[in-house]
């Protein structure tokens, strides 16, 4: 794959942790196509400006806490997995997971988000 996966997950991660919505518009923008999909166990969105309404009601409900790039696991073909944790910055993580991404047009066409 020749995209910058590791550019496009710390600008999604952003995108999760900015309070700013122009930012968070702009980088989802950035890092969707425009029918982007977005699943997790609580959540199935689909749109950019869908994303930017479901990203900032969750990032209201955590609070202090932040999300953090772990790892990018693995890439191949149109797909990539990576790692995430979720805290307090410098503490212990509440929470960590991975996503498995599907990347077309260079951007996340639909990522899928797991809860450890």
């Amino acid at each position: 794959m020749s995209v910058d996966v590791d550019g496009l997950v710390k600008k999604y991660i952003e995108a999760w942790n900015t309070t700013d919505l122009d930012t968070r518009r702009s980088l989802l923008g950035e890092v969707f196509t425009e029918t982007g999909r977005y699943t997790d166990p609580q959540a199935d969105v689909t749109g950019v400006e869908n994303l930017v309404t479901h990203l900032t009601a969750e990032r209201a409900a955590f609070g202090d806490l932040m999300f953090d790039l772990v790892k990018v696991v693995s890439v191949h073909h149109e797909t990539l997995l990576f790692t995430w944790r979720l805290g307090v910055p410098g503490g212990d993580p509440v929470a960590t997971g991975y996503d498995a991404v599907i990347v077309a047009e260079g951007k996340f066409q639909q990522v899928y988000g797991y809860f450890d």
